[in-house]
């Protein structure tokens, strides 16, 4: 909404949607959502994430290898997301309307219902964003 429609695509299970050549369900998997920011030069790559909030010691310890460790970590798939859309950069770029990739950077986040103690490990790479600072987030 912030950014217009036009700069926002949601739920691609078929990426034929983004560009008629690539395959239409690649191995790395849905896509939650992607929004450019044509100011910033900013494409975000989110995945939601909606798991019931827990605090005790042992379920933030869980919680932080279901997010980031491991080979099904909900990290590992997302990076999966990111390799494809930086592997194909310009095309995804081009469903966009935007035809100069350069100077462009790619910003990938968990969009969560709520706040996880796992947003504040040290050693991630990737964003934790809840879903009431989704539009403060894609405009900064």
């Amino acid at each position: 909404e912030a950014l217009g429609k036009a700069n926002v695509e949601a739920n691609i299970a078929n990426f034929k949607r983004l560009s008629r050549s690539f395959r239409k369900r690649p191995s790395c998997g849905e896509i939650d959502l992607l929004v450019v920011n044509k100011n910033t030069k900013t494409l975000f790559l989110f995945d939601a994430k909606n798991r019931p909030r827990r605090i005790r010691p042992y379920d933030i310890r869980q919680d932080v290898d279901t997010f980031l460790r491991g080979k099904k970590s909900y990290l590992r798939k997302l990076v999966a997301k990111e390799r494809f859309i930086t592997q194909n950069f310009s095309e995804v770029l081009q469903h966009f309307s935007i035809a100069n990739s350069k100077g462009w950077t790619i910003r990938k986040a968990f969009v969560v219902a709520h706040h996880y103690q796992v947003a504040y490990y040290t050693k991630k790479s990737v964003d934790f964003v809840e879903i009431e600072y989704l539009k403060s987030y894609v405009t900064e």
